[in-house]
Order: structure tokens, then sequence, then C-alpha cells
């Protein structure tokens, strides 16, 4: 969405992309008390985004299994022995962010271990958002860190270095996306990858069929995940 657009909230979602002559649009990054995400329970405009979803037959979505994702990070490190992870999250208006955060839950509530609030530390996905989490999160006493994204993580490899804390010695860390970033950190990062390829041609794919009137069978897709050691 043009900067112009995000700033003048008032104008309605359908009128704002008429008024751009758009056919269809594809967003990204769209946050959910964003109220343009309101509107898309509604609108008309044929509309793909990405990493969310909405009720609507007008609105499509590309996304990855961030539950499954997440969950499976999680339980990969219970079968290291942890029992005190922790979790960096996204910011709460994301709906990817909660996704992720409810794999994280699910893992934990599988292997019978009591959810710890304070062991989840509410980022915004930046690097920055990762080395506070690490000072907040050591203090709780974590033998090891999830993170919702590899930028965070790396945030989190940061911190430890200037503590002397030893990776995977002392902590373990999980990121998510699978970056390339991630195998030249020392150590390489364990991460939960996704296709970013795959997604962004699939996205196109349901754009150029809404545009040319194609009833599709689906208005979502969620590509698996799998972990990267």
């Amino acid at each position: 969405i043009p900067p112009s657009l995000q700033q003048e909230q008032s104008v309605p979602y359908d009128q704002a992309m008429l008024g751009l002559n758009l056919d269809c649009a594809f967003l990204s990054g769209l946050r959910l008390d964003d109220p343009y995400y309101q509107q898309l329970q509604s609108t008309e405009l044929p509309t793909v985004l990405w990493d969310m979803s909405v009720r609507n037959p007008c609105v499509h979505n590309v996304s990855c299994d961030s539950i499954e994702g997440m969950r499976m990070a999680a339980a990969y490190l219970m079968q290291l022995g942890h029992r005190r992870i922790g979790l960096i999250m996204g910011h709460r208006q994301a709906q990817v962010s909660l996704q992720r955060r409810d794999g994280y839950v699910l893992a934990l509530s599988d292997a019978g271990i009591p959810l710890d609030p304070g062991l989840i530390f509410e980022g915004d996905f930046t690097e920055t958002s990762g080395a506070l989490g690490f000072y907040a999160l050591m203090e709780k006493g974590v033998t090891a860190v999830l993170c919702v994204s590899d930028m965070t993580a790396l945030g989190v490899y940061r911190a430890a270095r200037t503590r002397g804390v030893r990776i995977p010695e002392d902590l373990s860390i999980i990121g998510f996306d699978d970056i390339s970033l991630a195998q030249l950190i020392t150590p390489p990062l364990t991460t939960i990858h996704q296709d970013m390829n795959l997604k962004g041609r699939l996205a196109v794919d349901f754009m150029l069929q809404l545009l040319n009137g194609k009833t599709l069978d689906t208005t979502e897709i969620a590509l698996p995940t799998r972990l990267v050691e």
C-alpha cells in the first residue's frame, strides 16, 4: 500500500484500490489493527494476502504452516532435553506472530509442560528485539530460545556474544524463515525453513487466475515447513 494511503486511512479500501486503477491487489505486512484489515472482510476487489487470512471468497492467502513449524521447533528442543524454553514473538498485530506463538503453546501442551507466560517476550521481528528478548529471558533461567524470525535470532546471537553465553553449549536457539544469513553466522542457525520463492510464485498465480475471472478451488494455501539443523 503506498505510504500516502497508509497515512490517509479515511479512504475506504475498495475506493483506495480503485483510485489506483487496480483490478487486483497483493498485500503484505498488514496489521490486525489496520482499518483495511477489517474492510477486507467485505471487499469485492480480488485481493491476495501474504501470511494473513480473512473469511471472504474474494480474498486469498498464501502462507506457510506457522503453527506446525513452531510446534516442530519446540518439540525438537524438548527432545534435546530442554524444559525452560523461551519464545521471542513478533508484535501481536501480526497474525503470523500469533500463529507461531500458538505452535509453541501446542508443543508445550503435547509434552505436558505447563505454560509460563513469563517465558514469552513480545518483540517486533527485528534484531534489536531479539537482543532485548535475550536479556529478559536469561533472567528467567531459560536454556533455549525460539525466535519468530531469523532476524530476531541474530539479535539473540549478538547479545549472547556480549554476555559470553556460548551457543549451543549454554543456550540453544532456533529461528524461523531460513534466510541466507542463517547459515553464515557462527555457529550456523538451526531454523524452520519455508519456501519463500514458491510462496511468491503461488501468490502471483492466484492473482493471474483472479484477473482472468477463474473460480479457484481454494482461497488459502499453507505450505509445509521443515526444520534445518
